[in-house]
Formats: C-alpha cells, structure tokens, sequence
C-alpha cells in the first residue's frame, strides 16, 4: 500500500470511485441529483491539483486506486463575531468496497490530515451523513461540534 499526493494520471481512477460516491449519496439522501455528474468530478479534481488550499490524497495497491480524500483549508478573518482561524475541511474519503475494513480509511485519513497541517490547519472538520454507518470519526478523535437537523415542507396549498 502507497498513500500519496493526488497526480493527473489518476484522474480517471478518482472519478470511478467518485461515481460510485454519487451512487451512495443519491440513494440515501435526497438531496443529490442522479446520474453523477463527471464534470464536477473533473472540476474539482482540477480545483485540487491546482490550488493551493486543496488537498487530495490518494491510496494504492498494486498500482491500482482504491481510495481518495479531498480537503480544503477555509480561513475565517475579520469575522464581525467568529475568532481568526484555518479550519482544514474534510470534504470527500472514499474506500472501495472491496477494500473497506482494513485500516486503508484510518491510513489515508491521517494522510490527508497531515496535508492539511502543512497547508496551514489549525483545526479539523468533518462532516458524515447519518446513513454513513461505516464511518466512525470518534475513532480518529474527532468530536461532535453540531448537529443538522431538517423538516421537509410541502408548499401546496390545496
């Protein structure tokens, strides 16, 4: 097993395993558009390549890609009522299936973690939908901050 900085030449394995990330989200929430959309996909891959608050982390096993995570760094400054502060977001981690419980998610977690602290995170922040049961972030020391809550409304007025 290789963890490593994100490189062109995986672009094609990263939206693979981002289709099949969709495909998740799209069943379990209702908030997500079906079919995956690649160019979002390449966007943001491109986002991560070249900009320097971005990070995107990757995992391989022979050769091959079996997981992804993406970060950004978000600077809060002259905030009329929040504090000065870089706060590393983890915004995507992905194992494919066939790879999960194996300690590759806690690997590349820390990678990525680490990538963000060089680019300046004073802070981390994760988010995990509730229909994540595989996600466990209190292992990895993170700490429930809030919590989400919605109510769909039906606007008819028959």
């Amino acid at each position: 097993m290789q963890i490593r900085q994100g490189k062109y030449s995986d672009r094609d394995q990263i939206v693979s395993l981002f289709g099949d990330l969709d495909l998740i989200h799209i069943e379990n929430q209702n908030d997500f558009k079906s079919p995956p959309n690649i160019q979002r996909h390449n966007e943001l891959i491109e986002r991560c390549l070249n900009h320097k608050n971005y990070c995107l982390s990757i995992v391989e096993l022979n050769s091959k890609i079996i997981g992804f995570g993406i970060g950004r760094l978000i600077q809060i400054v002259n905030h009329s009522y929040l504090i000065d502060k870089k706060i590393g977001e983890i915004l995507y981690l992905i194992i494919d299936q066939e790879f999960k419980n194996k300690g590759y998610g806690k690997s590349l977690l820390e990678h990525l973690e680490g990538g963000l602290r060089n680019i300046g995170a004073e802070r981390l922040e994760l988010k995990v939908y509730d229909f994540n049961k595989e996600a466990f972030p209190e292992k990895a020391n993170y700490h429930k901050k809030s919590t989400i809550y919605e109510k769909l409304v039906n606007n008819n007025t028959n």
